[in-house]
């Protein structure tokens, strides 16, 4: 990584940049920076930001006001729009570009109000920043699969936020030869051929919301709930299986399957 990318620097700029209120956003895709290489710092599937110039032992960044300024400079290239998915995100300014590493989003809607008038819906992000539902601003939910639970004569479905089982612990077989796993239910199963390993990026079933310039939001469990019981409680699903949301005009389905 080049040293002249000093973060401090650089928030400092970028303060008095948006202190000046020249401008609101800074216009990053008018930039073309040039590749610095990467940069030392990790946004975790929780929205927290890590120093990892240790690797094997990361500092948070305990500097609100120094995150929510570098928040302005996050870049994910336009192709990489999917939640869940490996984005290509970077720390961005007119001259550099440093990559990082987010391991699913780098933003968690961590709270949302009603505007006054209850036709939209207000979130806020981990860093403070606030934007509401809508066009610019769509929800998208990460794929999920359907699970149910099911008899010889009957099958109801439930709702799994990631996976319905936990490997608690695991170990040997006496020569050595294979992982014998046990599950929080408590059930065994040896990993080979029949139980293979799987390596996945995808986040829990929790709906995503668009911040802005392909960077997303994840709802965090309180948000989520919250705003999924205040649903139920207005009696708008009973006619459907799907439970959804209105902002700015605009309708976005939050979950499905809901009654089944």
């Amino acid at each position: 990584m080049d040293n002249r990318f000093d973060l401090s620097q650089m928030a400092s700029e970028l303060a008095s940049v948006l202190e000046s209120g020249s401008t609101k956003q800074l216009p990053l895709e008018q930039w073309s920076p040039s590749d610095c290489g990467f940069l030392p710092l990790l946004i975790d599937h929780e929205g927290q930001w890590w120093s990892t110039d240790d690797i094997d032992n990361p500092s948070p960044y305990r500097r609100p006001k120094l995150v929510k300024l570098l928040s302005q400079l996050l870049w994910c290239e336009p192709g990489d729009i999917k939640p869940g998915s490996k984005g290509n995100y970077s720390l961005r300014t007119p001259h550099e570009s440093v990559k990082i590493v987010v391991e699913d989003v780098p933003f968690i809607v961590v709270d949302y109000k009603w505007s006054d008038d209850k036709t939209e819906i207000i979130c806020t992000t981990q860093v403070g920043e606030q934007f509401s539902i809508g066009e610019k601003h769509p929800i998208m939910c990460s794929t999920q699969a359907p699970y149910s639970l099911r008899t010889p004569h009957e099958s109801v479905k439930i709702v799994v936020e990631d996976v319905p089982f936990i490997v608690v612990d695991y170990k040997w077989s006496d020569d050595k030869t294979e992982i014998i796993c046990t599950t929080q239910v408590g059930e065994q199963f040896s990993i080979g051929e029949k139980h293979p390993i799987m390596c996945s990026t995808q986040a829990p079933f929790l709906p995503y919301a668009l911040v802005r310039r392909n960077l997303w939001a994840r709802f965090n469990r309180n948000s989520y709930y919250r705003l999924v019981n205040e649903l139920l409680s207005q009696n708008n699903t009973e006619a459907t299986s799907t439970l959804s949301v209105t902002s700015q005009g605009k309708t976005f389905v939050i979950a499905g399957d809901i009654h089944e």
